[in-house]
C-alpha cells in the first residue's frame, strides 16, 4: 500500500514546480518568485554526507526564505549522514527523507508545523526522534520501517502531541489516541484508542502489553509487525480493524476479546505463524480475507453469532484440519476455503442460502460435503478441484448451480439430486445432475449413464473425470457444450446413438492440441451416420470412427438397446460393452437408461 501512496505521490511532482529547479551552493530549490519562498528539492546526482540548509537563499538578487523541504527531496540519499534543517522551514513533506539508510540522527527545528507520510520512512539507522511542540500535524506513516527507533519524544507545550508517562510514542492528546509507537512504547493508562498505522511496519516490535483503557485498534495498526510474537488484548477493546495485524508472521496465537462483534478485513491475514484463534460468540461477520494465507491454523470453531463468512476469509489456510461452521451462517462467500488443502470434510449448515463461487476450490482433501437443505445457490467452481470427494448430494432447495461447481472432481462416483427439486433430477438413477425443464446434464461422474430424453449437455460435465472410460450419448442429444469430456484420459469408446450429427462447441477440448485420448478413443456411431460424423470437427478428431452393432439386448418396453455399459439397480457398473446378460445374478438391470429384463 505504501509503494501505492508513493507512485500516487510521484504523479503529482510535476504539479508542485513551477519552473525548473535552480541549484545553489550545491542545494536544489523550487522557487516561488511571489511568495519569496524556496523549498528544497531533489538533487539529480543525490546529496551525501552532511548538508547543511540555510534559512535563506538568493537568486538574481532576489532573497527567498526557505520554508519547505520537498516531496522526495533526499529521498534514497543513501550516503546522506545528516541534516541541518533552519528554524525557517515549516513543512517537512511525503518522503522528504525516505530510504536515507545511513541518517543516525535529525533534528525537527520548532518552526516546522507539519511533517508528511513516508517523511522519515526506511531511516533504519535513525534511534530516536523529538516532535517538537510547533507541529501540529504528523502522518502517521512517518516513521514506518525505523527499525532501530527506540526513542520518540514530543516536547511539552505540544496543543496537539504528547509523549505523557515517557511512553516513547506520539499520543494524540485530545483522543487519547497512540498514532505512532516503536519498538520501546509502553501504552499508558489513559490511551483509549490505537490509531491508523500506529505501529505498522514496526520489524523490531516484539510485544506488546495494551492497558485495559483502550477500546478500539484501528486499521493496520500493527500491519507487517513481522517480529511481533506476541500481544495481549484486553476485554475493554471492543473493536478491531482491517488489517490491524496482517503480516505478523511470528504471532502463534491471539485472544480476541468478548466484546469484538466483527472480524474485519484481512485483520489477520499473512499470519503464517498463527495455529490457533479463539472467535467470541458475539462476532457477528468474518470480513473479507481476514484469515487469508494463515498457513499454520489447524482448527476453527465459528460461533453460532456469526451469519456471514466472507470473500477469501480462510483462502489458503493449508493446514486447517477442522472448521466448524456457526449454525447461523447464511452465506459462504467467494473463495472463502479455497486451498484449504488438508480440510478432509466439511458441514454446511441449515440456514446457509448461498455457497458463492469458488468457495471450497482446490480442497484437495475434501473426501465428504453435506449441504443441507436450504441452500439455493451453489456457485461456479465452488467444489471444482476436489480430487477426493467421491459423492455428493444436491438437496431440493437447491435452485442455481453454477457452471463447473464440481469441475475436476475426478474421483466423484455418485451425483444425486434429492427428490422434490423443482429446477434438477437425477432421473433413472443415472448419476448426474440435470436441469429438468431444458433436459440439460450439468454435471456426471465416472459412473454416470446418460438417459433418454436428454437434449444437451453442459460444458465442462465430465471435465478432467480420469476414471471414466467409456460413454454413451443418447439419440435423444443435439447439443453438447464446450470441454465436455476434456481431459478424460481413460476415456477409450465413445457411443453416439444420434444419427444426424450434434451440434458441439468443441466438446473435446484441445487448447494446445489435440490430448491422447482424442487420438485412441473410439467413436461408436450409427452405420449410416459415419460420413457425416468423420467429416465434422471436433468429431473428426476420433483416430477410429466405427459402426455400432445392429444386435442389442431388448428392454422391457421391447426396444433394442445396443452394446453398452451394464449398471445395476444401485449404479454400480457391472459390464462393458456386452450385447447378452447371460451369467449375471440379477433379473434386472440399467443398460442406457433403460431397465432391462435379463433374457
Amino acid at each position: 500500500m505504501k509503494k501505492i501512496y508513493l507512485l500516487f505521490l510521484l504523479t503529482l511532482l510535476p504539479l508542485l514546480a513551477d519552473a525548473d529547479p535552480v541549484e545553489i551552493d550545491g542545494i536544489y530549490y523550487n522557487l516561488d518568485s511571489k511568495a519569496k519562498t524556496a523549498e528544497v528539492t531533489k538533487n539529480p546526482n543525490l546529496y551525501s554526507g552532511k548538508v547543511i540548509i540555510p534559512e535563506s537563499v538568493t537568486w538574481d538578487e532576489v532573497k527567498y526564505s526557505v520554508t519547505i523541504i520537498g516531496f522526495d527531496a533526499f529521498y534514497i540519499c543513501s550516503n546522506l549522514t545528516s541534516v541541518k534543517i533552519p528554524n525557517s522551514v515549516t513543512t517537512i513533506c511525503e518522503s522528504a527523507f525516505g530510504a536515507c539508510y545511513s541518517l543516525t540522527s535529525i533534528t525537527i527545528p520548532n518552526s516546522v508545523t507539519s511533517i508528511g507520510g513516508l517523511a522519515f520512512a526506511s531511516c533504519e539507522a535513525l534511534t530516536s526522534v523529538t516532535i517538537p511542540s510547533s507541529v501540529t500535524s504528523i502522518h502517521y506513516s512517518a516513521f514506518d520501517f525505523c527499525t532501530n527507533l527506540s526513542s520518540i519524544k514530543v516536547e511539552s507545550g505540544n496543543k496537539k502531541y504528547d509523549s505523557r508517562d515517557k511512553c516513547n510514542a506520539i499520543i494524540e492528546t485530545e483522543s487519547n489516541t497512540v498514532i505512532i509507537g516503536c519498538k520501546n512504547t509502553v501504552i499508558p493508562n489513559s490511551v483509549i484508542s490505537i490509531g491508523l498505522g500506529a505501529f505498522e511496519d514496526c520489524l523490531s516490535l516484539t510485544s506488546m502489553t495494551i492497558p485495559n483503557s483502550v477500546t478500539s485498534i484501528g486499521d493496520h495498526a500493527f500491519y507487517n509487525c513481522q517480529n511481533l510474537t506476541s500481544i495481549i488484548i484486553p476485554n475493554s477493546v471492543t473493536s478491531i480493524g482491517s488489517y490491524a495485524f496482517t503480516n505478523c508472521k511470528s504471532l502463534s496465537s491471539i485472544a480476541i476479546p468478548n466484546g469484538v462483534t466483527s472480524i474485519g478485513e484481512d485483520t489477520f491475514g499473512s499470519c503464517s505463524s498463527l495455529t490457533s484463534i479463539t472467535i467470541p460468540n458475539g462476532v457477528t461477520s468474518i470480513g473479507n480475507n481476514a484469515f487469508n494465507r494463515c498457513s499454520s491454523l489447524i482448527s476453527i470453531t465459528i460461533p453460532n453469532s456469526v451469519t456471514t463468512i466472507g470473500d477469501y476469509a480462510f483462502k489458503d489456510c493449508s493446514k486447517l484440519t477442522s472448521v466448524t461452521l456457526s449454525d447461523n451462517l447464511t452465506s459462504i462467500g467467494k473463495y472463502a476455503f479455497t486451498g484449504c488443502i488438508a480440510l478432509p470434510s466439511i458441514i454446511i449448515p441449515p440456514n446457509v442460502i448461498s455457497i458463492d463461487e469458488y468457495a471450497f476450490w482446490c480442497c484437495y482433501g475434501l473426501t465428504s460435503v453435506t449441504i443441507s437443505n436450504g441452500v439455493t445457490t451453489i456457485g461456479s467452481l465452488a467444489f471444482a478441484n476436489c480430487e477426493a470427494l467421491t459423492s455428493v448430494t444436491i438437496p431440493s432447495s437447491v435452485n442455481s448451480i453454477g457452471n463447473a461447481a464440481f469441475g475436476v472432481c475426478s474421483s466423484l462416483t455418485s451425483i444425486k439430486v434429492e427428490s422434490g427439486n423443482s429446477k434438477y433430477d437425477s432421473r433413472n438413477d443415472c448419476n448426474a445432475i440435470i436441469e429438468s425443464a431444458s433436459n440439460t446434464l450439468l454435471f456426471g461422474c465416472m459412473n454416470t449413464v446418460i438417459p433418454d430424453g436428454i437434449t444437451s449437455i453442459f460444458a465442462n460435465a465430465f471435465n478432467s473425470c480420469y476414471g471414466l472410460t467409456s460413454i454413451t450419448i443418447p439419440n435423444s442429444v443435439t447439443f453438447i457444450d464446450y470441454d465436455v469430456f476434456y481431459d478424460c484420459i481413460a476415456l477409450t469408446d465413445v457411443y453416439c446413438y444420434a444419427e444426424k450429427v450434434p451440434e458441439t462447441s468443441n466438446f473435446l477440448g484441445y487448447p494446445y492440441g489435440i490430448t491422447i485420448f482424442e487420438y485412441n478413443a473410439t467413436l461408436h456411431v450409427p452405420a449410416g451416420s459415419i460420413d457425416a460424423y468423420k467429416a465434422a470437427v471436433p468429431w473428426s478428431y476420433f483416430k477410429n470412427i466405427v459402426a455400432i452393432d445392429a444386435t442389442g439386448i431388448k428392454s422391457l418396453d421391447g426396444t433394442v438397446v445396443e452394446p453398452f455399459d451394464v449398471y445395476d439397480l444401485s449404479g454400480h457398473k457391472v459390464l462393458s460393452h456386452v450385447t447378452s446378460l447371460e451369467g449375471l445374478p440379477s433379473d434386472i438391470y440399467i443398460v442406457n437408461g433403460k431397465k432391462i429384463l435379463k433374457q
